[in-house]
């Protein structure tokens, strides 16, 4: 066990303040190289405090869809991707919350959609990602208008065994000519995500750089299908603005980093007391038989997940929310890139934070009557 006596040695000598006894490790993370565990008894570097300065909304000429995805320019002009059945679209809005105009369309023409994924901004292009129709619209920001797409046919990947008959879930833009590109592959019981690197033309230009589970599914008797499972952990994956990987399993607050190459370089741990979860719960979610069959097959999880999302921002922090007792809110942590805990906070869970820029978060808000939806930017600082 040469990993716990370098632990011990860390403690004994006081490097990285904030790590704790290596007797305080769970058992399952002792094979893990370079990790760094943090004491859950920490004090916070800051307090956070937030204003409420510009609402997105709904106007006489536009109404919004489902919002899906919230991007943020050099200029503060926000783009909300909006999606729901035959609809499909990118609003744009200027800084003072004014509707400006619209990217994209449903449909399949140049430009168009059928679904959108991730929209995302680098230098003076907006990409996102159209699933169903296995494209990436690109967009030019100075002209407000469709450039070109980037096509993405299974051929260039079918030789590949991990990803022959995966289709692309999600992807980061790096440069114009370097995309990492998610594949997701359905399996009895959980789903695989798969990343490689694609170059503009469509084409793979890397080995595997990273596997990890997406998310595990009740499975029905017999393995005869499965119903997905809103109380299992899932797989996520951000990138730093240094080209730094992380990949996140939700079950706990453990982040693993790794290059581009994949190739794995540290961990950090976060102790984290879940949120206990009653099978009643579970198995009133759905009135289904069919649901109930499969909940029953495969069993209950004992507890939530810790993490329910996470988002970065252009100095490397990671905002991860996290899943508490209060059935209102969630505590948000922000943890610097060595995993160090900034600040904490708790935040309403019907105003979900998808977008940090600029010393300011933008949120997805949703009336809980009405479903309405509306982004709403709040500035932040530290006291």
């Amino acid at each position: 066990m040469k990993y716990f006596s370098i632990v011990i040695l860390l403690i004994v000598l006081g490097i990285g303040c904030g790590q704790t006894d290596s007797e305080d490790v769970p058992e399952h993370l002792s094979e893990i190289e370079n990790l760094i565990i943090y004491s859950s008894d920490v004090n916070l570097q800051k307090d956070i405090q937030f204003t409420r300065t510009q609402v997105f909304e709904e106007s006489d000429d536009l109404t919004f869809g489902r919002i899906s995805s919230i991007a943020v320019d050099g200029a503060e002009r926000v783009y909300i991707s909006d999606s729901a059945q035959g609809h499909a679209a990118i609003h744009v809005f200027e800084t003072d919350g004014s509707y400006l105009t619209s990217l994209g369309d449903f449909g399949e023409g140049p430009g168009e959609f059928r679904s959108i994924i991730n929209p995302q901004i680098i230098e003076d292009k907006l990409y996102a990602l159209d699933g169903r129709q296995l494209k990436i619209n690109v967009y030019s920001l100075q002209t407000l208008s469709y450039s070109n797409s980037i096509q993405l046919d299974p051929v260039n990947w079918s030789h590949i065994e991990d990803i022959n008959g995966a289709f692309p879930s999600d992807f980061i833009v790096l440069d114009s000519n370097r995309i990492l590109i998610t594949f997701l592959r359905l399996e009895a019981g959980k789903d695989l995500l798969f990343r490689y690197m694609m170059n503009s033309s469509g084409e793979i230009i890397s080995n595997k750089i990273v596997e990890q589970v997406s998310a595990e599914h009740f499975v029905l008797p017999d393995n005869s299908g499965i119903m997905l499972s809103p109380f299992s952990p899932k797989g996520f994956m951000v990138i730093s603005n240094n080209e730094t990987l992380h990949t996140i399993w939700t079950e706990e607050i453990l982040f693993k980093e790794y290059t581009l190459n994949g190739e794995y370089k540290r961990s950090f741990y976060h102790p984290f007391t879940n949120k206990e979860l009653d099978r009643g719960e579970v198995l009133n979610h759905n009135d289904s038989d069919e649901y109930k069959a499969a909940v029953r097959n495969t069993g209950t999880p004992e507890t939530w997940p810790a993490v329910r999302s996470v988002v970065t921002d252009e100095l490397n922090n990671f905002w991860i929310s996290t899943i508490i007792d209060d059935e209102n809110e969630h505590q948000w942590w922000i943890l610097n890139s060595e995993g160090e805990i900034i600040s904490r906070f708790n935040w309403p869970k019907n105003s979900e934070i998808r977008n940090v820029k600029n010393e300011s978060i933008y949120t997805l808000e949703t009336e809980p009557d009405t479903g309405i939806q509306q982004v709403v930017k709040y500035q932040f600082q530290y006291k």
